[in-house]
């Protein structure tokens, strides 16, 4: 199975746990690039989104490392510290979703 394959089961997998306790809905668009991820998610505006990044981040490394044994002596880490978020605020889905589909053309380009 190809390492993107395994991300996105795993993501998927992994933060919908974290979505549930966090009462997070996600309207299904996600896409695995090959340095970092696109995860779209509606919260409440006093949410943190720290939490969930968190967990998502930690759930997914820990889960991958259990499944991938070697991983853990090959990448000294899964995930860096760092995100970016940003807010669409009434954007339409449409919109969001054309954004992240010209993302995975222009990485695919370079």
């Amino acid at each position: 199975m190809k390492r993107r394959t395994i991300f996105i089961l795993s993501i998927v997998s992994c933060a919908s746990s974290c979505f549930a306790a966090n009462s997070v809905r996600v309207p299904g668009l996600s896409e695995v690039m090959p340095d970092h991820v696109h995860l779209f998610v509606d919260v409440i505006p006093q949410f943190v989104v720290h939490n969930l990044m968190k967990c998502i981040k930690g759930r997914t490394s820990r889960i991958l490392r259990q499944e991938f044994p070697h991983w853990t002596t090959q990448l000294p880490t899964l995930w860096t510290n760092s995100y970016f978020v940003s807010a669409v605020c009434g954007a339409p889905l449409a919109i969001v979703k054309k954004y992240i589909e010209r993302q995975k053309t222009s990485q695919r380009q370079k």
